[in-house]
Protein backbone atom coordinates (compact mmCIF):
# COMPACT_ATOMS: atom_id res chain seq x y z
CA UNK A 1 0.00 0.00 0.00
CA UNK A 2 2.91 2.32 0.64
CA UNK A 3 3.87 2.67 -3.03
CA UNK A 4 0.25 3.46 -3.85
CA UNK A 5 0.17 6.27 -1.25
CA UNK A 6 3.43 7.73 -2.53
CA UNK A 7 2.46 7.59 -6.21
CA UNK A 8 0.40 10.81 -6.20
CA UNK A 9 3.22 12.64 -4.39
CA UNK A 10 5.76 11.46 -6.99
CA UNK A 11 3.49 12.54 -9.81
CA UNK A 12 3.01 15.92 -8.17
CA UNK A 13 6.74 16.39 -7.78
CA UNK A 14 7.31 15.34 -11.35
CA UNK A 15 4.68 17.79 -12.49
CA UNK A 16 6.30 20.59 -10.48
CA UNK A 17 9.72 19.82 -11.95
CA UNK A 18 8.32 19.77 -15.48
CA UNK A 19 6.46 23.01 -14.83
CA UNK A 20 9.60 24.68 -13.54
CA UNK A 21 11.64 23.40 -16.49
CA UNK A 22 9.02 24.72 -18.90
CA UNK A 23 9.01 28.11 -17.18
CA UNK A 24 12.79 28.32 -17.31
CA UNK A 25 12.89 27.28 -20.95
CA UNK A 26 10.30 29.92 -21.80
CA UNK A 27 12.28 32.52 -19.89
CA UNK A 28 15.44 31.48 -21.69
CA UNK A 29 13.67 31.52 -25.03
CA UNK A 30 12.27 34.94 -24.24
CA UNK A 31 15.77 36.15 -23.38
CA UNK A 32 17.24 34.69 -26.54
CA UNK A 33 14.46 35.85 -28.80
CA UNK A 34 14.37 39.32 -27.28
CA UNK A 35 17.81 40.12 -28.70
CA UNK A 36 17.39 43.16 -30.91
CA UNK A 37 17.94 42.43 -34.56
CA UNK A 38 18.73 44.99 -37.21
CA UNK A 39 17.21 44.52 -40.64
CA UNK A 40 18.68 46.74 -43.31
CA UNK A 41 16.36 48.22 -45.91
CA UNK A 42 18.20 49.63 -48.90
CA UNK A 43 16.18 50.48 -51.99
CA UNK A 44 17.69 53.63 -53.52
CA UNK A 45 16.10 55.28 -56.51
CA UNK A 46 19.50 56.23 -57.94
CA UNK A 47 22.57 54.48 -59.30
CA UNK A 48 26.27 54.81 -58.44
CA UNK A 49 26.69 57.30 -61.28
CA UNK A 50 24.28 59.73 -59.62
CA UNK A 51 25.45 62.65 -57.42
CA UNK A 52 22.93 61.41 -54.87
CA UNK A 53 25.01 58.24 -54.38
CA UNK A 54 28.09 60.27 -53.43
CA UNK A 55 26.02 62.49 -51.14
CA UNK A 56 24.45 59.48 -49.38
CA UNK A 57 27.91 58.07 -48.62
CA UNK A 58 29.06 61.40 -47.21
CA UNK A 59 26.01 61.65 -44.95
CA UNK A 60 26.48 58.08 -43.66
CA UNK A 61 30.11 58.74 -42.79
CA UNK A 62 31.68 56.65 -45.56
CA UNK A 63 33.09 59.46 -47.64
CA UNK A 64 34.70 58.72 -50.97
CA UNK A 65 38.28 59.96 -51.08
CA UNK A 66 40.13 60.74 -54.28
CA UNK A 67 43.65 60.18 -55.58
CA UNK A 68 43.90 56.44 -54.93
CA UNK A 69 45.49 53.76 -57.04
CA UNK A 70 43.48 50.54 -57.37
CA UNK A 71 44.61 47.23 -58.87
CA UNK A 72 42.03 44.54 -59.59
CA UNK A 73 42.90 41.03 -58.38
CA UNK A 74 40.63 38.62 -60.19
CA UNK A 75 41.26 35.33 -58.40
CA UNK A 76 43.21 33.56 -55.69
CA UNK A 77 46.37 33.21 -57.74
CA UNK A 78 46.60 36.96 -58.26
CA UNK A 79 45.37 37.89 -54.77
CA UNK A 80 47.64 35.61 -52.73
CA UNK A 81 50.73 36.54 -54.74
CA UNK A 82 50.08 40.26 -54.28
CA UNK A 83 49.25 39.89 -50.57
CA UNK A 84 52.39 37.90 -49.84
CA UNK A 85 54.57 40.33 -51.78
CA UNK A 86 53.24 43.24 -49.70
CA UNK A 87 53.58 41.34 -46.40
CA UNK A 88 57.15 40.26 -47.10
CA UNK A 89 58.04 43.84 -47.94
CA UNK A 90 56.55 45.34 -44.76
CA UNK A 91 58.80 47.76 -42.90
CA UNK A 92 56.60 49.08 -40.07
CA UNK A 93 53.28 47.31 -39.56
CA UNK A 94 50.89 44.65 -40.82
CA UNK A 95 47.23 44.58 -39.83
CA UNK A 96 44.97 41.71 -40.92
CA UNK A 97 41.31 41.09 -40.16
CA UNK A 98 39.71 37.98 -41.62
CA UNK A 99 36.62 35.87 -41.27
CA UNK A 100 38.38 32.71 -42.48
CA UNK A 101 42.00 31.75 -41.77
CA UNK A 102 42.10 27.97 -41.94
CA UNK A 103 44.92 25.47 -41.70
CA UNK A 104 46.32 24.30 -45.00
CA UNK A 105 48.98 25.01 -47.60
CA UNK A 106 47.94 28.63 -48.14
CA UNK A 107 47.64 29.32 -44.40
CA UNK A 108 51.08 27.85 -43.74
CA UNK A 109 52.65 30.15 -46.34
CA UNK A 110 50.98 33.21 -44.83
CA UNK A 111 51.87 32.13 -41.29
CA UNK A 112 55.55 31.83 -42.26
CA UNK A 113 55.51 35.25 -43.92
CA UNK A 114 53.84 36.92 -40.92
CA UNK A 115 56.16 35.19 -38.45
CA UNK A 116 59.25 36.21 -40.42
CA UNK A 117 58.18 39.86 -40.39
CA UNK A 118 57.39 39.73 -36.67
CA UNK A 119 60.83 38.30 -35.93
CA UNK A 120 62.29 41.18 -37.93
CA UNK A 121 60.69 43.64 -35.50
CA UNK A 122 57.62 44.57 -37.56
CA UNK A 123 54.35 45.11 -35.64
CA UNK A 124 52.08 42.33 -36.88
CA UNK A 125 48.47 42.07 -35.73
CA UNK A 126 46.04 39.38 -36.84
CA UNK A 127 42.35 39.53 -35.94
CA UNK A 128 40.40 36.40 -36.84
CA UNK A 129 36.77 35.50 -36.35
CA UNK A 130 35.99 33.06 -33.53
CA UNK A 131 33.60 31.04 -35.68
CA UNK A 132 35.05 31.16 -39.18
CA UNK A 133 38.77 30.66 -38.45
CA UNK A 134 40.70 27.60 -37.27
CA UNK A 135 44.42 28.31 -36.89
CA UNK A 136 45.40 25.14 -35.06
CA UNK A 137 49.15 24.88 -34.44
CA UNK A 138 49.74 27.83 -36.79
CA UNK A 139 48.70 30.11 -33.95
CA UNK A 140 51.61 28.98 -31.77
CA UNK A 141 53.97 29.29 -34.74
CA UNK A 142 52.99 32.92 -35.28
CA UNK A 143 52.67 33.95 -31.65
CA UNK A 144 56.08 32.52 -30.75
CA UNK A 145 57.53 34.77 -33.44
CA UNK A 146 55.81 37.84 -32.01
CA UNK A 147 52.60 38.06 -34.05
CA UNK A 148 49.77 39.57 -31.99
CA UNK A 149 46.70 37.37 -32.56
CA UNK A 150 43.23 38.18 -31.26
CA UNK A 151 39.93 36.35 -31.74
CA UNK A 152 36.84 38.36 -32.56
CA UNK A 153 33.96 37.17 -30.36
CA UNK A 154 35.16 33.65 -29.47
CA UNK A 155 32.37 31.12 -28.98
CA UNK A 156 31.13 30.80 -25.40
CA UNK A 157 28.24 28.79 -23.98
CA UNK A 158 26.74 31.89 -22.36
CA UNK A 159 26.80 33.83 -25.65
CA UNK A 160 25.66 31.19 -28.13
CA UNK A 161 22.59 33.28 -28.85
CA UNK A 162 24.97 35.78 -30.43
CA UNK A 163 26.71 33.21 -32.61
CA UNK A 164 25.66 35.10 -35.73
CA UNK A 165 27.47 38.28 -34.68
CA UNK A 166 30.64 37.76 -36.72
CA UNK A 167 33.22 39.85 -38.53
CA UNK A 168 33.06 39.10 -42.23
CA UNK A 169 35.57 41.80 -43.03
CA UNK A 170 38.62 41.07 -45.15
CA UNK A 171 41.13 43.81 -44.49
CA UNK A 172 44.90 43.85 -44.84
CA UNK A 173 46.99 46.99 -44.46
CA UNK A 174 50.78 47.12 -44.75
CA UNK A 175 52.77 50.09 -43.44
CA UNK A 176 49.64 52.24 -43.75
CA UNK A 177 50.59 52.42 -47.42
CA UNK A 178 49.22 49.31 -49.16
CA UNK A 179 45.79 47.84 -48.51
CA UNK A 180 43.65 44.92 -49.62
CA UNK A 181 39.97 44.13 -49.35
CA UNK A 182 37.40 41.98 -51.10
CA UNK A 183 36.06 38.49 -50.58
CA UNK A 184 39.26 36.46 -50.09
CA UNK A 185 40.05 34.08 -47.27
CA UNK A 186 43.30 32.48 -46.18
CA UNK A 187 42.18 29.01 -47.16
CA UNK A 188 43.14 26.48 -49.81
CA UNK A 189 39.66 26.73 -51.33
CA UNK A 190 40.42 30.25 -52.55
CA UNK A 191 43.56 29.25 -54.42
CA UNK A 192 43.53 29.06 -58.20
CA UNK A 193 40.88 30.44 -60.52
CA UNK A 194 37.73 28.36 -60.02
CA UNK A 195 39.15 25.58 -62.16
CA UNK A 196 36.87 23.07 -60.43
CA UNK A 197 33.82 23.11 -58.11
CA UNK A 198 36.18 22.80 -55.14
CA UNK A 199 37.89 26.13 -55.95
CA UNK A 200 36.24 29.37 -54.90
CA UNK A 201 36.88 32.61 -56.75
CA UNK A 202 36.46 36.15 -55.41
CA UNK A 203 37.44 39.49 -56.87
CA UNK A 204 39.66 41.60 -54.63
CA UNK A 205 41.49 44.92 -54.83
CA UNK A 206 44.91 46.25 -53.91
CA UNK A 207 44.82 49.94 -53.04
CA UNK A 208 47.23 52.75 -52.29
CA UNK A 209 46.39 56.30 -51.27
CA UNK A 210 44.18 58.18 -48.78
CA UNK A 211 41.67 55.33 -48.63
CA UNK A 212 44.18 53.41 -46.49
CA UNK A 213 43.23 55.60 -43.53
CA UNK A 214 39.65 54.41 -43.87
CA UNK A 215 40.69 50.76 -44.07
CA UNK A 216 42.86 51.13 -40.99
CA UNK A 217 40.04 52.94 -39.17
CA UNK A 218 37.77 49.92 -39.63
CA UNK A 219 40.47 47.51 -38.45
CA UNK A 220 41.29 49.67 -35.41
CA UNK A 221 37.61 49.75 -34.39
CA UNK A 222 37.41 45.95 -34.26
CA UNK A 223 40.85 45.59 -32.67
CA UNK A 224 40.04 47.93 -29.78
CA UNK A 225 36.63 46.26 -29.36
CA UNK A 226 38.33 42.87 -29.07
CA UNK A 227 41.52 43.68 -27.15
CA UNK A 228 41.01 47.09 -25.53
CA UNK A 229 44.27 48.26 -27.11
CA UNK A 230 43.99 51.67 -28.75
CA UNK A 231 46.35 51.95 -31.71
CA UNK A 232 47.67 55.19 -33.19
Amino acid sequence: MRPARNAPISRARAGAVLGMAFALSCAGCSYICSEKRTVYQYEPSYGVDSPDFRRSLDVLGTELVADNRVDLLRNGDESFASLLEAIRGARESINMELYIFNRGRVAEEFARALAERARAGIEVRLLVDGFGSHLGDLQETMESAGVRIATYKPLRIYSLYKVGHRTHRRIVTVDGRIGFCGGFAIDDRWAGNARSPSEWRDTNIRVEGPVLAQLQHVFLEDWVHTTGEVLH
